[in-house]
């Protein structure tokens, strides 16, 4: 497998404007491991690094951020990149381990080690706690809507939906329940009470 960085270009990562992009590709892959002593991708001390236990594994994150130019990276508005090193220690002694690029509009002023680190974590955040609820559990990617105002009429009743899940996700006392998938299951077999709610905005 050739080491080719993939990207994917995220919205505004804070107030000042900045836009983060990501590219990724395994440490572990030969071909990376063969580069020259002096290149970028050699390995070097992080400027940060994180140690977390949790979920049956342990974590380290090491950091390391550089100031460029535009001109520099011919990335328009570039301010800094880093490196982010991840190595997940698994059960029965296995390794995993990913480096992640980062391109940032944010000066080192408007985001240093530990904050760039932090918005790489809320990255996942975003795509966990919105993406996946409208793909996976709300259907968005099963959907076979063509009519674009059709689909602009779904996509804006999807997330209406989420609003009224996460509510009723909040009021939820057993812990088993607090799910959008019984949300769903649950409003599927009340569809009166989920008319309701549209018409009259009755709380399921």
């Amino acid at each position: 497998m050739r080491c080719i960085p993939r990207a994917k270009r995220r919205g505004p990562s804070s107030n000042a404007g900045g836009v983060i992009t990501f590219w990724w590709s395994r440490a572990t892959n030969p071909t990376c491991k063969s580069r020259r002593a002096d290149s970028s991708r050699s390995p070097f001390p992080p400027k940060l690094l994180t140690v977390e236990a949790g979920h049956g594994r342990i974590e380290w994150r090491g950091i390391e951020v550089c100031d460029v130019s535009p001109s520099q990276m011919g990335f328009p508005h570039a301010a800094q990149i880093a490196r982010v090193d991840r190595i997940r220690e698994l059960t029965g002694g296995r390794q995993e381990v990913e480096t992640v690029w980062i391109i940032t509009s944010l000066t080192a002023e408007q985001a240093n080690p530990a904050r760039l680190l932090e918005l790489v974590r809320q990255y996942w955040t975003i795509e966990n706690g919105t993406h996946y609820r409208l793909d996976v559990s709300a259907g968005e990617d099963r959907c076979r809507v063509r009519n674009p105002v059709a689909a602009t009429v779904l996509g804006l009743l999807r997330r209406a939906v989420q609003a009224e899940a996460r509510d009723w996700i909040r009021r939820q006392p057993r812990i088993r329940d607090r799910t959008c998938p019984t949300f769903f299951a649950r409003t599927a077999r009340r569809t009166g009470a989920a008319i309701r709610l549209i018409t009259h905005g009755i709380r399921l």
